[in-house]
């Protein structure tokens, strides 16, 4: 059990939560926004420096972040609910894998 592992993919969940709700409480949301896709481009870098390509998890960090981001500034689309839940499931696996 990584304890920071741990920490990361809670934060994941209450991220996805944020995101599904529409919660538009400016510093929470700009605060996963930026967890969210500052993580998401270091795992994508970390992966295709080593010529991986199919890293889902940091393009679900990425997409996520990027639509907590419009939420953050009041944009709210149609399909943040299917990003919110396959984030969600990233959180809940990343934990599940993490205990």
């Amino acid at each position: 059990m990584n304890p920071l592992f741990l920490i990361l993919s809670f934060l994941d969940v209450a991220g996805a939560f944020t995101l599904l709700l529409n919660t538009n409480i400016l510093i929470i949301t700009q605060f996963f926004a930026g967890f969210a896709t500052l993580k998401g481009l270091w795992s994508l870098m970390a992966s295709l420096s080593s010529k991986y390509y199919f890293d889902w998890m940091g393009w679900t960090d990425l997409a996520a972040g990027t639509c907590l981001l419009l939420l953050s500034r009041g944009i709210i689309l149609e399909f943040f609910s299917i990003i919110a839940a396959i984030y969600l499931i990233k959180g809940v696996y990343s934990t599940v894998l993490s205990l």
